[in-house]
């Protein structure tokens, strides 16, 4: 009877040892597709991360330009009020003279002959003007 009490335990902790390296494998195969898992995450992580530098990067550098094209604006627009400013100050200083318009309308005046002559007349005196210095 001690016999085969003896082998049903040797039965019994053959089948408890199987279920536990049966349980052991399962933990183990988990344990494995976890640590699978995880290094996809970091790798994941990684590729993030690079992506996250090279956009940073080119934001910095969009940012550059933009500083350097908004200093060149500032640039050109103080250099455009200084010309104006010049162009007024010279406008200011410089005689007015009396507009070609008016000129033009007085030469309209009478007939075509008189007109021409009054162009030959003008060009001779100039001509002795100029010849008077």
């Amino acid at each position: 009877v001690r016999a085969t009490s003896s082998k049903a335990a040797a039965v019994r902790a053959t089948m408890e040892l199987n279920a536990t390296r049966a349980s052991a494998h399962a933990l183990w195969s988990t344990m494995t597709t976890q640590d699978r898992r995880l290094d996809e995450l970091r790798a994941e992580v990684h590729r993030l991360r690079l992506h996250a530098r090279a956009r940073e990067h080119a934001l910095q550098s969009a940012l550059r330009l933009l500083e350097i094209a908004t200093a060149e604006k500032r640039d050109l627009a103080h250099a455009l009020k200084r010309e104006t400013d010049g162009a007024r100050r010279r406008e200011a200083t410089t005689p007015q003279r009396e507009p070609r318009r008016r000129r033009a309308a007085s030469l309209k005046e009478g007939c075509p002959r008189c007109r021409g002559l009054e162009r030959e007349a003008r060009v001779t005196g100039e001509r002795a003007r100029l010849s008077s210095r």
